[in-house]
């Protein structure tokens, strides 16, 4: 459904070329859940938004291939590029009082997402009751500022919904909320999902949020892929270290120690440099790991690991 092959995202300027995507490949298959897992600083963010282009700055560019139902997207013109965005492939964004207008009333937004106003509430409010907002029209009638975080998500997810995409990429989309409203969040995206018939592309840094929601897995660290696994296999027994590192640095009760990983700042330099990415903050790291950049190995399991040392 969607296939992308030997992405790369440079970020190019007068003064300087810099990589942030390095080869990424992968595909999302119909009502399939992909989880985009990493730490902040990973890339993920601005992978999720490669895929339409929808990039905030022309010095950001896309080199490799991306096809949407046997369409190339990085060949759309911009108009083309709108229309998808608006009719197949829909965001849900992490801050929702920045994904949404401040000076504009709720319904005035939800029309445009509809494609045009309508004299008609009826489908708004459906949405909007959908995704558990029962006094839908009121909220039709408030600014963003006078919602709950939790009403702006939920307006937020209605959104995208509108008018019914096929793919749902939903960047960090419980991350401005609390412990209790992110499962319930996440939830009703699962349910919305499965009544639908959507493939998911989610983006996180919660390993619980990855377990727990995923069908299969991709790592991402410094703009490669580390790993690519079924959530199942993942979780079992993770290949690559960075992978077992967050696991491992997850709270659990009775679990008196969990690990930690400093986080290492690396010049654009060192983008360039030979050797794993990993390497400077890996446990297992050998000297061939300074020296010689690993290649994304297929292993059995429907798996694929970027590591001389994993097993």
């Amino acid at each position: 459904m969607l296939d992308i092959s030997h992405l790369n995202l440079w970020h190019r300027t007068k003064e300087a070329n810099r990589q942030i995507l390095f080869d990424v490949s992968f595909s999302v298959q119909r009502k399939e859940s992909l989880v985009i897992l990493g730490e902040s600083g990973s890339g993920k963010t601005i992978l999720s938004r490669a895929i339409t282009k929808l990039l905030a700055s022309p010095a950001l560019q896309v080199e490799g291939t991306i096809m949407y139902e046997g369409t190339s997207l990085l060949t759309l013109h911009e108009e083309d590029l709108m229309n998808l965005r608006r009719n197949r492939i829909r965001y849900i964004f992490q801050e929702p009082n920045q994904a949404l207008n401040p000076v504009a009333r709720i319904r005035g937004q939800m029309n445009l997402a509809w494609d045009g106003p309508t004299h008609d509430d009826t489908p708004l409010v459906q949405v909007l009751e959908n995704v558990g907002i029962s006094d839908a029209r009121e909220v039709l009638d408030s600014y963003p500022h006078q919602l709950s975080i939790g009403q702006a998500q939920r307006v937020a997810i209605a959104m995208a919904l509108l008018p019914k995409p096929a793919i749902l990429i939903a960047d960090e989309p419980t991350s401005a909320v609390d412990a209790t409203l992110k499962f319930q969040l996440m939830d009703l995206i699962s349910v919305i999902q499965r009544e639908r018939g959507l493939s998911l592309l989610l983006v996180t840094h919660d390993v619980d949020i990855a377990e727990r929601y995923g069908t299969r897995i991709v790592v991402l660290y410094r703009g490669r892929i580390v790993e690519s696994s079924p959530v199942r296999s993942f979780f079992a027994a993770p290949l690559h270290p960075y992978s077992r590192l967050l696991l491992e640095s997850r709270p659990r009760i009775g679990k008196s120690e969990m690990y930690s990983v400093e986080p290492v700042h690396h010049g654009p330099e060192e983008d360039e440099a030979t050797g794993c990415a990993f390497s400077v903050r890996c446990p297992k790291s050998q000297p061939r790991c300074r020296t010689e950049k690993p290649q994304l190995e297929r292993v059995p399991g429907e798996q694929e690991v970027r590591c001389f040392y994993w097993k």
